[in-house]
């Protein structure tokens, strides 16, 4: 096999173990809480966005700050290389 498909092959089998397996169990096990420092800049962060907007979470994993965003009353763009599908299961008004 060459490199390439090598690789390929190498993320395809680590986005689908993580997806499976660890996804389902990460907000309950280590998702859950915002620590208030994060709480903190996070307000600061939704202070200077637009009422309304829509907000991009690149890397959005689960959707952890979804809430707050939505909350807030911004759209949410969310994009995510893996766990986003998890984050979609619970906030179906989500863009992606």
């Amino acid at each position: 096999m060459d490199r390439l498909a090598w690789l390929k092959e190498t993320r395809r089998r680590a986005e689908e173990r993580f997806d499976t397996r660890w996804a389902p169990v990460y907000d309950s096990n280590w998702g859950s809480t915002i620590e208030p420092a994060h709480r903190d800049w996070f307000g600061r962060f939704l202070s200077r966005c637009a009422p309304g907007g829509l907000v991009l979470d690149a890397g959005c994993g689960t959707g952890k700050y979804w809430p707050l965003l939505l909350q807030s009353g911004r759209q949410v763009y969310g994009r995510c290389s893996s766990w986003l599908r998890r984050g979609l299961e619970i906030y179906t008004s989500i863009f992606w």
